[in-house]
């Protein structure tokens, strides 16, 4: 009995010595990286940040999604633009992502070709898919579970080109991956599970049978001129609905007294309990501070961070930094549920990279302006982290609804060509007028919550940004 007990005694007392010790270690370790005590336990039982972990790179394929689909049959003729709305654009996206990544990183490129070349190739008829951005190869390779050490293809993506018709054999499609100076040619076998080469030969023959829009390349049907491709309609009839947005800050993190808690619970995670509050009413700012980490919320809803202590650590790897950057956003992702973050610029410094993200509202760009006479469209996020972590981060927060039922918009390039001279007449006073942006969207400012936006034309030259609102179309 006497033994029993001693070796019950015995038990606990090694149970509670292993306890110290871990809690012990994760003190240890927690000074190391980020705050103290309560963060290590709290890591423990935080469902959400093991779910970030445990799904980062399935959360990637929530970033890695191109801007649109293009359908075209020749240069001389009219293109289909298909968006994420549409259901071409999700299967060719889904057959690309789930067969064509896998079977072209598995081999090397069959050809390389100039960039003159390729903008040869998809002036035919061709089904090509265009990203926002250039994205590294480093960062799509873990999507499929490859090395970029035994990786000899491309070294980003800013586009993909299909050409069904390249190859007579039914079984092999000709893919063309092209990352801003050169693309690399794949002749891919179609296998099982693929969409048959059917699908690609005949969409723009189906596209033509239902009526789809058709849109014009802007430098092909004006004397204008355009680093890329922009868009237009010459339809008269053309319209789009869209609707007014209401742009709030999220109540969770609305800067009052009483909300306090509540923010250090949205922003702050598990470091709630470790940093030190100083909530300055009449500046309209709440900061937190530890030894390493500085919060601050303004009343704007804009958000900051930095890493405090500095050092000339090196930049790592852009997958790495990459996921450090949406860890920290999908973390608090619930203070933006109806809006897609979208990846828009990815720049490395000597220590770091700055990635820059914007915001989508059912497959429309909402831009970003600081305000300020003649700035140019910013990016409402912005995040700049190494391979360890993030080390600084400016993000303006918004709840985003629709407020209004849709309404119908005028997409006639000839009703907006009529308003420039009117409007701004600068832009047509060149020998040929320059444009690098000119699509329909939403745009907002630092100071734009608790209202409404609604529609403009998005135009971008090399000089500056112009905003002219959409012309609602009766009926």
């Amino acid at each position: 009995m006497i033994k029993f007990k001693r070796e019950t005694l015995k038990t606990i007392l090694l149970t509670i010595l292993i306890i110290a010790s871990m809690i012990q270690m994760g003190i240890q370790w927690s000074q190391q990286v980020q705050g103290f005590l309560f963060p290590f336990i709290a890591k423990i039982f935080n469902g959400r940040d093991k779910y970030v972990a445990e799904n980062i790179d399935i959360l990637k394929y929530r970033y890695f999604v191109p801007e649109n689909v293009i359908v075209s049959i020749s240069p001389t003729t009219s293109l289909w633009k298909l968006d994420q709305n549409d259901s071409y654009f999700n299967k060719i996206w889904n057959d690309m992502k789930d067969n064509y990544f896998p079977a072209m990183i598995g081999k090397k490129p069959d050809k390389v070709i100039s960039k003159a070349q390729w903008e040869e190739i998809t002036d035919i008829r061709c089904i090509r898919i265009d990203f926002r951005v250039n994205w590294p190869s480093e960062i799509i390779l873990p999507l499929e579970s490859a090395s970029s050490s035994d990786f000899k293809g491309f070294s980003s993506v800013k586009s993909i080109a299909v050409l069904p018709q390249a190859d007579v054999n039914e079984t092999v499609n000709m893919v063309y991956v092209y990352d801003g100076a050169q693309a690399y040619q794949y002749q891919v076998h179609i296998g099982d599970g693929f969409l048959p080469k059917s699908f690609y030969l005949k969409i723009a023959d189906e596209l033509d049978s239902q009526n789809k829009s058709r849109l014009s390349i802007l430098s092909a049907v004006t004397n204008f001129e355009s680093p890329s491709d922009i868009l237009v309609s010459l339809n008269r009839e053309e319209t789009s609905c869209y609707s007014a947005l209401k742009l709030d800050i999220p109540p969770s993190i609305i800067l009052n007294m009483s909300n306090i808690d509540s923010i250090q619970d949205k922003i702050l995670l598990d470091k709630k309990d470790t940093l030190v509050a100083e909530y300055n009413e009449s500046a309209g700012e709440i900061l937190f501070t530890d030894t390493e980490n500085l919060y601050k919320l303004y009343n704007n809803g804009v958000f900051e961070y930095q890493y405090l202590p500095t050092g000339s650590k090196q930049a790592g790897t852009v997958s790495a930094a990459f996921s450090r950057a949406i860890s920290f956003i999908e973390l608090r992702r619930d203070l933006m549920e109806n809006v897609d973050i979208v990846l828009t610029n990815i720049e490395k410094e000597d220590s770091y990279y700055e990635m820059h993200f914007g915001y989508r509202h059912d497959g429309v760009n909402i831009y970003y302006t600081k305000g300020s006479s003649g700035e140019r469209i910013s990016s409402p996020l912005i995040i700049k982290a190494n391979a360890e972590r993030v080390l600084d981060c400016k993000w303006v927060i918004r709840d985003i609804t629709k407020s209004e039922k849709p309404k119908n918009y005028s997409l006639y390039f000839i009703d907006l060509i009529n308003k420039i001279p009117y409007l701004y007449p600068e832009i047509f006073k060149r020998e040929k007028p320059y444009f690098e942006c000119i699509e329909p969207g939403y745009i907002f400012g630092p100071n734009n919550h608790g209202e409404l936006i609604s529609p403009s034309w998005i135009i971008s030259t090399d000089l500056k940004d112009y905003f002219i609102p959409l012309l609602e179309k009766e009926g």
